[in-house]
């Protein structure tokens, strides 16, 4: 655990543990090639474990090698598969014991280990549930429970091809595909704790859209038809070598298609093989990319025109679930898992021969309106079958049925539909005629429309009611005596009828998109209570935001030191507002800061980092206001001490102080009093020293660029007449 995660420990995680954690069964995820191999397995266990975690459920990620990246990972360590111990380990144990002991492979090697250094972590945090893909990892688990060495229920979800005498070893396997449930029916062999329930995908991060990015930077035409494959880098199973020259045959057959493919998956023993074939079969019109880095996965697929998955059998291919996610048309095996899995808008052919995999590949790429219907066709089928919350539902509900609280079912019934929460939209303003237009316009413009937009007028004096009269019933309008910002958000959010609440200053507007975007984010992660987003300067142009609903979380720690979140940013769950009145009326200017400090105590905080708002910066902003400021951060850092939220955390705050008068010494200069943020300045480093993280300032040395600054200008203000100081 980093030492940022572990100062936020007492409220952010703490929040995250509480009642709904506490509640449900203590899980575990594990996969022994996490952290170093990126491959099926490894991405099914990172997905679920962030999946879960995400729902609220007290869950720990097991990994055999790196550092923890999340709060709720654990690093088992192991010998790795391409290192020297397995490697030894095969060459000094007789063959016949390493057969029988599963270690006769480098997997296998790296499999035992890990599993031996879970059993204990098993034991020792007493977990309920075990769920791994890696299918020694699951037998050595299990007779380690047969042992009473531990008590988790353990689930092997099969995608590895395991023969059912292995499988009938096991009390819990979760089959992906309704066709590998009825071979096991048909041979007799199926278990009362067994099920079906398959892989998911998220869709809000895997969407459709066109991203230039990877085009250019693997020198692609824009105008060119690109084939993607993602699959491990060899000859056998993926047949990568077939795939080749299906497309090279197209090529030869259509000189003037622009057609390229780009291969991109993890590295095999036969990646430079299938490299060196690329090269002499396509020359520059194939990119063959090893280890692409899973963040980057989403834009690669939005860069393609048609997937195309050249295994002729697969167990549950979580590639096909994003590129039909992402609005790919796919060409497939005529298998009934990948036909299944692909939709009926997938070109399912026998494709055992080169000719009959280019000729699939022809179809598509001469025929863009066919590719665009079964694009989005693939999409409405992954959304409806694959959906991440859908399917996440049904696992934790096998959960529940594994650890007694229920009769396990073999089969995935239809989740119940849910009521869509409705948004409640309140925009403060004073005196802001102006704008107040601009920011109402960008709301009824949003792609999800909000239920009601409230607007509260805090005693202006120009002609902002008229102006909001204009846009009729569609609006509430409510006047009240000149109280502050923060009143006039706590008068909207007491009349706000949604279970979702977002505020809109009437000088900001919003991307069309963000409503949508944010609800996606809320609805995939249920334990946030709140999610942000950046923003983009307004006026100016609307940015083309290819966004996710990927939340990136925002620790108590991070937020106590520096504020990242624009208040027209917030989206919140109302039963998430501490009270009636959740802003500090005291407070005038960043009162903000304070309720999301507060919220942070109590549940999460996350960022979709999107430019999601258009921010306007005006001479007359609080931002522009030094006082106001330092007297309100100065409050909140009193109101922090009062309820004793450092818990014996004196280096953060210590930190926290030395970034508000930082902040402060900022305003100060940018107004023109040098000498107060001289003093400032002078604070700042006194308190704390030591740089700050990169995320909390803007740039390196901020501290000394500015020193330098106000120097500067104290130095050439000397001898000139300045107003009174503060």
């Amino acid at each position: 655990m980093s030492h940022s995660d572990a100062e936020a420990r007492p409220h952010a995680d703490t929040a995250h543990q509480g009642a709904a954690r506490a509640s449900g069964p203590r899980i575990v995820v594990a996969s022994s090639g996490l952290g170093h191999v990126s491959r099926g397995i490894e991405t099914w266990a990172a997905s679920l474990g962030r999946a879960l975690h995400d729902r609220g459920l007290c869950v720990t990620l097991c990994k055999g090698f790196g550092k923890p990246t999340e709060p709720f990972e654990r690093v088992l360590p192991c010998a790795r598969r391409d290192g020297s111990l397995a490697a030894w380990a095969r060459l000094l144990l007789p063959s016949p014991l390493a057969w029988r002991a599963g270690l006769a492979s480098a997997y296998g090697v790296e499999q035992a280990t890990f599993a031996w250094c879970l059993v204990w972590f098993l034991r020792t945090w007493r977990a309920d549930v075990l769920h791994v893909q890696d299918p020694m990892v699951a037998l050595w688990a299990q007779r380690a429970k047969r042992l009473g060495l531990h008590r988790a229920q353990v689930v092997l979800a099969h995608g590895t091809e395991e023969p059912t005498s292995f499988l009938a070893r096991l009390e819990h396997v979760q089959h992906l595909a309704p066709a590998h449930a009825e071979r096991c029916r048909e041979a007799g062999s199926w278990r009362s704790g067994w099920t079906v329930i398959p892989n998911f995908v998220d869709t809000a991060t895997f969407h459709p859209g066109h991203d230039d990015d990877w085009r250019k930077e693997l020198g692609i035409p824009l105008h060119a038809i690109v084939i993607l494959t993602v699959a491990a880098l060899k000859r056998s199973h993926k047949r990568l070598d077939v795939l080749i020259e299906a497309v090279a045959r197209l090529r030869s057959e259509q000189p003037d298609l622009p057609v390229y493919l780009v291969a991109a998956g993890g590295r095999e023993p036969d990646t430079d093989e299938v490299m060196r074939l690329a090269r002499e079969q396509l020359a520059d019109h194939a990119r063959v990319l090893a280890d692409v880095p899973r963040h980057r996965m989403a834009s690669l697929y939005r860069s393609a025109d048609i997937f195309a998955l050249a295994s002729l059998t697969e167990m549950m291919p979580i590639a096909v679930l994003e590129a039909s996610a992402s609005g790919l048309p796919c060409v497939v095996s005529d298998d009934p898992v990948l036909r299944w899995v692909a939709g009926p808008s997938a070109l399912a052919r026998d494709i055992r021969s080169t000719s009959s995999l280019a000729c699939a590949l022809l179809e598509l790429a001469t025929d863009t309106p066919r590719r665009q219907r079964a694009g989005a066709e693939a999409r409405r089928h992954c959304v409806a079958q694959f959906g991440q919350v859908a399917v996440v539902d049904e696992i934790v509900s096998y959960y529940h049925a594994i650890t007694g609280r229920e009769q396990p079912r073999s089969q995935t019934p239809s989740p119940r539909p849910q009521p869509t929460p409705r948004v409640s939209v309140i925009i403060p303003t004073y005196d802001s005629a102006a704008w107040i237009s601009d920011a109402i316009g960008s709301v009824l413009a949003q792609s999800s429309p909000p239920h009601e937009i409230i607007v509260i007028d805090d005693g202006s004096t120009d002609d902002t009611a008229s102006r909001v009269a204009a846009f009729g019933p569609r609006v509430r309008y409510v006047r009240q005596v000149n109280r502050g910002v923060a009143a006039a958000r706590n008068r909207g959010a007491s009349m706000a009828e949604g279970e979702l609440i977002a505020f809109l200053d009437a000088d900001d507007v919003w991307h069309p998109r963000k409503l949508e975007i944010q609800q996606r984010a809320l609805a995939a992660s249920p334990s946030f209570a709140l999610v942000g987003t950046h923003t983009f300067a307004w006026p100016g142009e609307v940015p083309d935001v290819h966004a996710t609903a990927l939340v990136h979380p925002v620790t108590w720690s991070q937020l106590v030191v520096r504020n990242r979140l624009t208040t027209s940013s917030v989206l919140v769950r109302r039963d998430a507002l501490p009270g009636p009145a959740p802003f500090d009326e005291h407070l005038h200017g960043p009162e903000d800061l304070d309720l999301w400090l507060r919220i942070a105590e109590r549940g999460r905080i996350g960022l979709i980092k999107a430019p999601l708002v258009g921010y306007r910066a005006i001479e007359d902003s609080l931002g522009r206001r030094p006082v106001s400021m330092e007297q309100g951060l100065q409050r909140i850092m009193a109101k922090l001490d009062a309820r004793k939220a450092w818990a014996s955390r004196p280096l953060l705050r210590r930190r926290a102080l030395s970034h508000a008068q930082y902040s402060c010494a900022y305003m100060y200069s940018a107004s023109g009093w040098y000498s107060q943020a001289l003093r400032r300045l002078v604070s700042s480093m006194a308190l704390y020293p030591l740089p700050f993280q990169p995320d909390e300032v803007r740039m390196p040395l901020a501290r000394l660029r500015m020193l330098a600054r106000v120097l500067s200008g104290w130095l050439l203000s000397r001898g000139t007449t300045r107003g009174a100081a503060p």
